[in-house]
């Protein structure tokens, strides 16, 4: 610092000395004031001043306080309201007297001064965002967060309310009246620019969450009521708690506008956040916004700030792989696999090998699965000849995974007992999957070395392979009973008519009744020609129907047999028929079906039958499926179809594999088809028949298939604590 000293005789000194009129030393001084008295008390000797006391004077000035200093008018601290209303009264409150009164009350008394606050909202006092920002902001501590709630809430009033100015107008008289008016004008034209600072609204919907707080909802209604520029202010953790909140009040359409939110803002979501929305998808019906959430946990490069490769799972990862089990999802599950970096449970090998079982392009990789959990995680399936699997040949660590006692010779090991990975569901997969005899045999032979008792689904696809691979027919040897199944895939499988016919007969004898299925297939390759009338006349005589040999009469095998009709039926029968030119006999199926039973595929069939015959009806049913919401894409190329030749090429997908869309199967049969999961009521009953041949039923036509999911007893808590772990 430069400090100049007092030269006399310098130009700017002799100036003034020469010229007394520039310079008048009274108006240089600031103007003499009476110091208010104050007395100190007294003190020991050697008392630092600073920590001395200040006591005012009885005669002193009643408005000085050691909060703001002096006030407006005296406080009334059993009703602070009085001075307020008389100011008002008189026309004398102004904004910043108004202010300063409110800010002593805040210091002085919170509660008062939310009081005094709300009692000025009512009244027009031109309180600005600056006031208000300062003014929660003091408050934002977890002693006094409510109050900083209150004092928002009156901002918030004071915001979006809409007061009535010509009203005011009209109650007022006096002298003071256009005075008043000219401050309301104020006064309103200030509130139409109120905001909070952003700042002060994170600040506040944090403290609203501290622990010692918990006030969750209003936390969450001032999260909704932030200002575009608060939203990048919020952090992980902020987003994770409102969407939980939303959760836990079972209000997922809010949960899931808030992760929109999140991810528009750059914020990526936890692998625990992951989960909980794909359950709480899941749970609510619907399936498909729980695997586009799945998706999202795969964000491409630069999507986030502060980016991590994925959010995935062992948990999320098995959910996914479930919904694509139960709705017959097998090229998704398998592309879901394959991009997860998630180190599998047993669990999920066992359900990828039990989805990829059900097409014949995955069944090669059912078993490059199988033998990678084999060679790489040491959980052996079967017995092997092959030199690998001898103990000299094996390193260190798979000579650890096996039992104690294994290998003890130089011959083969011994499969390990226990079964981590291969339960019968898994090998009746991975019989499902075979191509040759050798993997059947080996399937077989793990059944005997683990002591597994095999269940009628294992004789049902043994059957099955037997016939389709003519394979060795020694090995249904082990064939101890046979149901309904087990004819279906005998007759659909064996390579004569004698022994399809020999076998349904052998069926009615025993008074089994046959599936849908069964009788879909004759009435099938009846109308598909590929076997004659004569052939088709002995399962007639067999289910006790007589009669000419037609289509209607394969139908009354139904009725006759007990059998309930399924979407397989009823599209199967349409199909055919349009596709011969008989639309009359479609339509008056289609006229014989409840309202209830008949598919979106199966109204499409009926609207193509009518555009050929009744194009008005047709219309009429057109615009019912739209009311209900019973429409895709076939059903609006059908109605926009202005030429024969048109229609016959939008048809085309109408009738591609028509034959083997089928109705969903029932939730308990689907959930005993994911290995045998099943509630506490399901358990009690026998095996389902129809858990049958890993899905042999089930088609990739869901766009026809109304989603509909079931919930198994599978408990996630020990997945979840893996994947926080991780």
């Amino acid at each position: 610092r430069v400090v100049r000293r007092f030269d006399p005789s310098s130009r700017l000194t002799q100036s003034l000395i020469i010229s007394p009129k520039r310079f008048n030393q009274d108006a240089m001084l600031p103007p003499k004031r009476e110091e208010f008295p104050i007395e100190f008390y007294s003190e020991p000797v050697g008392t630092h001043p600073n920590l001395q006391k200040l006591e005012f004077h009885e005669d002193g000035d009643p408005l000085f306080t050691p909060e703001v200093g002096a006030l407006p008018f005296p406080y009334n601290e059993s009703d602070p309201l009085i001075e307020l209303q008389k100011a008002i009264d008189s026309n004398t409150l102004t904004t910043e007297s108004a202010r300063k009164y409110l800010r002593f009350l805040r210091k002085r008394n919170p509660a008062q001064s939310i009081e005094a606050l709300e009692f000025l909202s009512n009244h027009f006092v031109a309180l600005d965002s600056e006031f208000f920002s300062n003014f929660i902001n003091a408050l934002i501590k977890v002693p006094t967060v409510k109050y900083a709630y209150q004092a928002y809430r009156i901002f918030h009033k004071l915001k979006t309310s809409d007061p009535n100015l010509v009203e005011y107008a009209n109650s007022l008289s006096g002298v003071h009246a256009w005075d008043k008016i000219n401050a309301a004008i104020r006064a309103v034209t200030v509130r139409t620019q109120l905001h909070i600072k952003p700042k002060v609204h994170f600040s506040l919907f944090l403290y609203l969450r501290h622990p010692q707080v918990q006030m969750l909802k209003e936390a969450v209604e001032v999260y909704h009521e932030s200002s575009p520029d608060t939203q990048p202010k919020y952090f992980v953790s902020d987003y994770i708690f409102v969407i939980e909140w939303y959760l836990n009040q079972g209000n997922l359409k809010m949960a899931l506008a808030v992760h929109h939110q999140m991810h528009i803002n750059s914020r990526q979501m936890t692998s625990k956040l992951t989960y909980a929305l794909m359950d709480a998808c899941y749970k609510a019906n619907r399936p498909r916004s729980a695997l586009n959430i799945y998706d999202m946990a795969f964000p491409v490069p630069l999507t986030y700030k502060h980016q991590v490769p994925d959010s995935d799972s062992p948990a999320a990862l098995f959910l996914a792989l479930k919904i694509c089990s139960e709705y017959d999802l097998v090229a998704r599950a398998s592309f879901i696999f394959d991009r997860s970096a998630i180190e599998p449970t047993p669990e999920i090998y066992q359900l990828i090998i039990h989805i990829l079982s059900r097409k014949p392009e995955g069944h090669k990789a059912c078993w490059i699965i199988a033998q990678y959990v084999q060679e790489e995680l040491g959980q052996f399936l079967f017995m092997e000849d092959g030199p690998m699997f001898k103990k000299e040949n094996m390193d260190p660590e798979q000579i650890a995974a096996l039992p104690e006692g294994a290998c003890d010779t130089d011959s083969e090991w011994e499969a390990e007992k226990t079964t981590q990975v291969w339960n019968l569901h898994v090998i009746n997969a991975l019989i499902n999957a075979s191509s040759e005899e050798k993997q059947v045999q080996k399937c077989l032979d793990c059944l005997k070395v683990r002591n597994i008792t095999p269940n009628q689904t294992t004789f049902n696809l043994l059957l099955k392979k037997v016939h389709e691979l003519d394979l060795d027919r020694n090995l249904l040897e082990m064939v101890e009973t046979k149901d309904s199944r087990s004819y279906d895939v005998l007759v659909q499988n064996t390579r004569t008519i004698e022994e399809k016919q020999a076998n349904f007969t052998e069926m009615i004898e025993n008074n089994i009744v046959p599936l849908p299925d069964t009788i879909n297939y004759l009435l099938k390759s009846f109308m598909q020609g590929t076997i004659s009338v004569d052939e088709t006349k002995h399962f007639l005589t067999a289910s006790g129907v007589s009669g000419d040999v037609s289509a209607e009469k394969i139908l009354e095998i139904f009725d006759r047999l007990n059998v309930k009709p399924n979407t397989s039926t009823h599209h199967l029968f349409m199909a055919c028929s349009n596709e011969r030119g008989d639309f009359q006999s479609t339509i008056r199926y289609f006229d014989s079906l409840d309202e209830s039973v008949p598919s979106v595929g199966v109204k499409n069939l009926a609207l193509w039958a009518l555009l050929e015959l009744d194009p008005d009806r047709a219309k009429e049913l057109y615009e019912k499926m739209e009311k209900d919401g019973d429409t895709n894409t076939h059903t609006h190329l059908l109605m926009s179809g202005d030429n024969c030749e048109k229609r016959d090429k939008i048809v085309e997908g109408l009738m591609e594999n028509s034959y083997d869309i089928v109705h969903p199967r029932s939730m308990i049969e689907k959930r005993y088809t994911v290995f045998g999961y099943r509630s506490a009521e399901d358990s009690a009953s026998d095996e389902s028949d129809d858990a049958d041949d890993a899905g042999e039923e089930n088609a990739e036509g869901a766009g026809e298939q109304q989603l509909a999911h079931a919930h198994d007893s599978y408990n996630f808590d020990e997945m979840m604590a893996e994947s926080n772990e991780q």
